[in-house]
């Protein structure tokens, strides 16, 4: 697909949009991240466990104007990537999922567990407090689209907007081959 740099626009996720970019979020990541290969949730529990994750409580990285989508206008504005950000000291008060089975269970916290081990160097290192670490919680391209500067185009927007609210610090932690 050739696509002209100029037809991507890079706008802030609005409430009406968490479940496009949701769904854009697990197609991307659902059986290509190795992380979330590892919970091994269909889509549909994937998407309620992204939305527990990124847009559940007040705190949430929708909440705090951290998520960017990048738009195809071309395509009638068809969503063709994504970053989601959040403060790292902020309060996330993660929503439970619902009937999580006894296995699910384990592994969300198996998982949490292992994300919290990673971040916590960076917490004590940088305990600075909330507005001045952002972490990069993810980013994805959709298929096609892929090496085409958008992913760039996203992470530019995000640091300069962290910046802009005086954000000093960025970090994230990369678990597939593209994010590398």
């Amino acid at each position: 697909m050739d696509t002209d740099n100029q037809a991507i626009s890079i706008d802030e996720v609005q409430d009406p949009e968490i479940d496009a970019l949701l769904n854009l979020y697990v197609e991307l990541f659902h059986d290509r991240e190795p992380l979330t290969r590892c919970f091994g949730f269909s889509k549909e529990r994937m998407i309620a466990f992204a939305r527990a994750l990124y847009a559940g409580s007040h705190s949430s990285s929708l909440s705090q104007g951290l998520c960017w989508v990048a738009r195809d206008r071309a395509k009638e504005n068809q969503a063709v990537g994504f970053i989601v950000c959040d403060d790292l000291v902020a309060a996330h008060a993660q929503e439970p999922l619902e009937d999580l089975a006894a296995q699910e269970a384990e592994m969300v916290s198996a998982v949490g567990a292992l994300m919290e081990e990673i971040r916590r160097p960076i917490k004590e290192a940088l305990a600075l407090g909330e507005g001045v670490n952002l972490h990069v919680a993810a980013v994805g391209v959709a298929p096609g689209y892929e090496g085409k500067g958008i992913a760039r185009r996203l992470l530019q927007t995000a640091l300069s907007t962290a910046r802009d609210r005086g954000f000093q610090y960025a970090f994230s932690e990369c678990t597939s081959n593209a994010s590398r």
